[in-house]
């Protein structure tokens, strides 16, 4: 056993404190604290003056409360004849143990901070990070053989300026290497999720669609400030009032990124998930859409193509496709499936259709849709039969609203919108169609969190009711298809030629 780890045995000994409370003061799990009182291993010198002034704090107080300021003193053989009348203040105690700990720790590690020197950097000022971190990342993007690179950063989705990081991931990112980036936002703010903090996750989910994100609730990280790429590299920063990375010291010695890695991956724990990515096979696994159009209530917001009220005859065509370009047995069922869900629900059901202008015109014209994880391209029959059948559905069930949103008032900045939402009262998930397009798992994300999900529903009534957004009638649908659907046809077969 080491000097340092015989010290800081004694002293918890000495004062009966044991290991779970000064695991709980630090902020460490008790495995750290029962390695370092065995001389396995011993706190990092990037940690060691925070961990000091903590553990100093901590023993100062014990000692002032068990009254054993001059036991301490002989027990440790430290000196105290000239401040004999102070043993018993906090602040004189503390001083003393710290330097007690300091002393031991480095001298029994006299190289640490000579070798550390070079594996702890410090960059201040916004240009100088991004520079430094697209210098920094770009070599490991280029180098890395893995197919998947994990983020992990505890700064607050919303609440931080995080657009600079995202787009420096999104354009460093290869095409063969999935990023999975893991971030954290406060649910305790969940009552100023107006719908000005909504659309800007939308937003930058959409702008980043190439980055795969999963978010949870960071009450057990978000005071952390580490910004990890697991098994690489870390680095510590600090925000100003803007959220914006006001300075970084960056971490790649091993024993330090594996102490700091360990932390970080169990901070994010898998009940504080908010929304999870989730490929096609969990989904068949767990027979989501199967429970999800089980319920009488929907929200669909849909970006590319119109994959709802298709006649029978066109979702068997999806499937004698699907069939000839080997897609799995799992998907011709779930295909099959659907069709009978979709049967069902579009009978008595009340459901909201929100669809981008843009999105329907482009349907009409090419004809291209997803229906589940599948492309399909509708020739002019079925499109002519998609119109016909979805008129009659309409027709039938007036719980059915089509809602048409203005993209050049919804979307002043141009963005291609990559994500749709399928929602009802209890479930909710997303689609992206960049990877879907791309062939790139995951596909999908979960929301798993009500109160999140509630905000969402919300936040489509609002859109009902905004000046973006207009819900057409059966005879305005019918108006405009007698208007616009020659033109389109005409398009496309221009588009052929």
């Amino acid at each position: 056993m080491s000097n340092y780890s015989h010290l800081l045995k004694h002293i918890l000994n000495f004062l009966d404190i044991k290991f779970i409370v000064l695991a709980n003061t630090l902020g460490y799990d008790i495995s750290y604290i029962s390695k370092w009182c065995n001389g396995t291993k011993i706190p990092s010198l990037k940690s060691i003056s925070t961990i000091h002034k903590q553990m100093s704090n901590l023993f100062a107080t014990e000692i002032i409360e068990k009254k054993k300021g001059v036991l301490f003193f002989n027990e440790f053989n430290l000196e105290f004849s000239e401040e004999k009348d102070n043993i018993q203040e906090t602040k004189f105690l503390r001083d003393t143990i710290l330097s007690l700990l300091n002393k031991t720790y480095y001298l029994e590690n006299p190289i640490l901070e000579i070798e550390e020197k070079n594996e702890i950097n410090f960059i201040f000022g916004k240009n100088d990070i991004l520079a430094f971190l697209e210098d920094k990342l770009k070599s490991i993007f280029q180098k890395t053989v893995s197919s998947k690179l994990e983020f992990f950063l505890t700064a607050d989705f919303i609440f931080s300026n995080l657009t600079p990081i995202l787009s420096l991931l999104s354009t460093l990112k290869r095409k063969d290497t999935n990023i999975y980036l893991n971030l954290g936002i406060d649910l305790k703010q969940i009552e100023v999720f107006n719908d000005k903090k909504l659309k800007k996750i939308f937003y930058l989910i959409n702008k980043y669609a190439n980055l795969n994100i999963e978010l949870y609730n960071n009450s057990n990280f978000k005071n952390l400030n580490i910004f990890l790429l697991k098994n690489e590299i870390a680095f510590q920063y600090s925000l100003n009032k803007k959220g914006e990375f006001q300075y970084i010291t960056f971490i790649e010695k091993k024993n330090i990124l594996e102490d700091i890695s360990i932390n970080i991956l169990n901070s994010f724990r898998e009940k504080d998930i908010i929304w999870q990515l989730a490929n096609t096979k969990k989904l068949h696994k767990e027979g989501y859409r199967t429970l999800f159009y089980t319920s009488d209530f929907f929200n669909f917001f849909l970006v590319q193509g119109f994959e709802f009220l298709l006649p029978s005859f066109i979702i068997d065509n999806i499937a004698n496709y699907a069939k000839k370009a080997k897609y799995s047995d799992q998907d011709l069922i779930s295909i099959l499936k659907l069709k009978i869900a979709w049967e069902e629900i579009f009978e008595n059901s009340s459901i909201n259709f929100f669809i981008l202008k843009s999105s329907i015109f482009q349907y009409l014209e090419n004809g291209k849709l997803t229906y589940m994880n599948i492309h399909y391209q509708t020739n002019l029959e079925e499109r002519q039969a998609h119109y016909e059948h979805a008129i009659k559905i309409l027709e039938k069930n007036p719980n059915i609203h089509l809602y048409i949103i203005e993209d050049e008032i919804f979307n002043k900045n141009n963005l291609v919108y990559n994500i749709g939402i399928f929602g009802n009262r209890k479930k909710m998930f997303l689609k992206n169609y960049r990877n879907l397009n791309e062939k790139t798992e995951p596909y999908f994300t979960i929301i798993k969190n009500q109160k999140v999900l509630n905000c969402i529903n919300i936040l489509f009534t609002k859109i009902k009711n905004s000046e973006y957004c207009k819900e057409y009638s059966v005879d305005e649908l019918k108006h405009l298809w007698k208007k616009y659907s020659n033109m389109f046809f005409r398009l496309t077969e221009i588009n052929k030629n």
